[in-house]
């Protein structure tokens, strides 16, 4: 059995192409949703059409995001209570009684806590998108200090470029690397793409789109890239350099 841990909307957009690879070739999968964005997800889930396990470590009623330090930190003291005191929920009820591999992406708390869990349960653990390094563990801030844990503490490691392959190797990880050459985020974007063909009602619509000029959606990701003025100017003038294409 593969289980499948996320918890952020980053995550299960780069591990939804996973969930369908395994759909398509028949290989059952138990996706664990964490809840740290359960709002979103759950809307990311009706588009990406996949079903997840809501633990019962999360509000009941309506799944919202966690969004302010006092509800990470609860979020975060719910999961660690179950894997300190609950292994056997965890084994019998999480991951329903099957061992094999669990599968986390990333370097979030999320991130962190899926191994935790998995590694408490006694399952193996297989990182998604693995490699990618700053060598600065306060920057960025904690996520670097959770690669690092997750990397080392990974069975099998899933690189997306050479770069990250040969990052692991200079760890000296004990888990089995693969390199897979690309990023499960540009397999979300053809999935959607696919998903988003015109219907015949909307060849209308469609040919108007059709006649504007280029466009480009510019997404800004962690908040060190604001912070800093140097980093945050670079990104202002890249994009100002795009537009004078698009």
């Amino acid at each position: 059995m593969i289980h499948i841990i996320i918890g952020t909307k980053a995550q299960f957009i780069k591990m939804a192409p996973v969930m369908k690879g395994l759909e398509s070739r028949g290989i059952p999968y138990n996706f664990v949703n964490l809840g740290q964005h359960g709002a979103t997800v759950e809307r990311l889930e009706r588009l990406f059409e996949t079903q997840d396990l809501r633990l019962e470590t999360q509000d009941k009623g309506e799944k919202r995001d966690v969004s302010s330090i006092l509800g990470l930190l609860k979020w975060v003291l719910n999961h660690l209570i179950v894997i300190s005191l609950r292994p056997r929920y965890l084994r019998d009820s999480i991951f329903k009684g099957q061992g094999a591999v669990a599968l986390i992406h990333g370097d979030t708390l999320s991130t962190l806590i899926g191994l935790l869990m998995a590694k408490r349960a006694g399952l193996k653990v297989a990182h998604i998108e693995s490699g990618l390094r700053s060598w600065n563990y306060f920057h960025p801030f904690p996520e670097e200090i959770i690669r690092a844990i997750c990397m080392g503490f990974s069975d099998y490691l899933f690189a997306p470029s050479d770069e990250a392959v040969e990052n692991l190797k200079k760890m000296e990880v004990k888990g089995k690397v693969f390199n897979t050459g690309g990023n499960t985020g540009m397999d979300a974007v053809r999935i959607t793409l696919q998903d988003l063909r015109p219907k015949t009602e909307d060849l209308s619509l469609m040919s108007q789109v059709s006649s504007l000029k280029p466009q480009v959606l510019v997404s800004i990701h962690r908040f060190e890239n604001l912070y800093s003025r140097k980093r945050f100017r670079f990104i202002l003038d890249t994009v100002d350099e795009v537009s004078k294409r698009f």
